[in-house]
């Protein structure tokens, strides 16, 4: 993908910490985040102030990606979750580099597109599996995002994010299939070697993928 100087001049890497808020929903979003090693969590506040993740971004994508194609407000409100290096640009210079950029704007579209998706197998995963099967396809999806198999999080958070009490969370360890492997720790849980519980949930990236070129070139014949 061709980018002037001029855009990578524009990029700039950050490290940020673990609660930064990038924004809040109904903010402008003025700028885009693309996580390095860290991780971006996506929330929604309930009426009662409690918080909803609905969705998690890692090295596969960025926050606020949509607003290259033109000014955007966020749905939702976006923090920090997992510490690490973020490349932050500008809204106003990554909108001119899609606009100059054919191939740019296409991608911008797939990935909202994939976002819609993987919102609908969330929803679907959430509906159907049990507790444990939820915490094993977000710890694989959270491990893609990261590339890390150690995700540094609270059982405090866990739990919020699966909608259960602590305790409940540490019995899903405790309780649990013998493949899905974890060290609690006091305070931050560190699952290792999960991914022989991939089985429990059915999350399978591949899944949601798309065409490559090859693919494409044969769907255009047709």
């Amino acid at each position: 993908m061709d980018m002037t100087d001029k855009t990578l001049v524009t990029v700039m890497t950050q490290e940020l910490s673990q609660a930064a808020v990038c924004y809040e929903a109904g903010d402008r979003i003025d700028r885009v985040y693309f996580p390095i090693s860290g991780m971006i969590s996506l929330l929604i506040a309930g009426r009662n102030g409690d918080m909803v993740e609905t969705g998690i971004v890692g090295r596969e994508g960025a926050a606020g990606l949509h607003s290259g194609l033109g000014e955007r407000r966020s749905f939702n409100r976006a923090t920090i979750q997992i510490p690490g290096q973020f490349a932050v640009i500008s809204a106003a210079h990554f909108g001119r580099a899609v606009s100059n950029s054919p191939p740019l704007r296409d991608l911008v579209f797939r990935y909202v597109e994939s976002r819609w998706v993987e919102a609908q197998q969330i929803a679907a995963c959430n509906a159907l599996h049990s507790g444990t099967a939820r915490l094993c396809r977000w710890l694989l999806q959270a491990a893609d995002c990261t590339g890390s198999d150690h995700i540094p999080l609270t059982q405090e958070y866990l739990a919020d994010m699966l909608g259960v009490r602590r305790t409940t969370v540490t019995l899903f360890f405790v309780g649990g299939p013998s493949k899905l492997r974890a060290d609690l720790g006091c305070r931050r849980a560190a699952v290792g070697r999960f991914r022989q519980a991939q089985s429990l949930c059915g999350y399978d990236q591949k899944a949601v993928r798309w065409p490559t070129e090859a693919e494409d070139d044969d769907s255009a014949r047709l």
